[in-house]
């Protein structure tokens, strides 16, 4: 019998943590600075020292766990409006932020 059942970003994080799975990601990345309340950082520290992922990889896999949730929870008018990123890369080109051929 097949299974309908998608795995989700949190499905796949969980199995990384605990050893079962591996992830990787390919293309391009955006190195960003953001401030953290103290016992995030702690825990994301935690999960690092606990199970050999870099704090990097472990706040990736949140974010796109936390905006997969999100999206989730929106109707197709707000997922538009509000995940619309056209006008983010216009302002980057702009600013030259990102290259011309992203």
């Amino acid at each position: 019998m097949k299974s309908d059942y998608e795995p989700t970003e949190l499905d796949f994080l969980a199995a990384e943590l605990t050893g079962f799975g591996k992830t990787s990601h390919e293309g391009r990345e955006l190195q960003t600075s953001v401030r953290l309340p103290y016992h995030v950082g702690l825990q994301v520290s935690a999960l690092s020292l606990n199970s050999g992922l870099s704090k990097n990889k472990i706040f990736a896999a949140l974010m796109s766990v936390g905006l997969e949730e999100l999206r989730g929870k929106l109707d197709a008018d707000e997922r538009e409006r509000l995940f619309n990123c056209a006008e983010v890369l216009k302002q980057w080109e702009e600013q030259a932020q990102v290259p011309a051929d992203a």
